[in-house]
């Protein structure tokens, strides 16, 4: 699986930007089948940075 250089850092931005404007992210893991399998996790800016690198690496496969 290809993982684009700073993209951690993109989603990061995004959750920080959407918490401090009162909306709530999520990820869905494995792309498009998480979406049908209602299958995702509340990304928040208090989540570690490593342990969702590392959950995006292994798991989000079509983000």
């Amino acid at each position: 699986m290809e993982m684009h250089l700073g993209l951690n850092a993109v989603i990061r931005a995004i959750v920080k930007t959407a918490e401090t404007n009162g909306v709530e992210c999520y990820g869905y893991i494995e792309g498009y089948r998480g979406l049908l399998e209602n299958n995702y996790v509340k990304l928040d800016s208090k989540t570690n940075a490593s342990r969702t690198s590392s959950s995006w690496r292994n798991n989000y496969r079509n983000f």
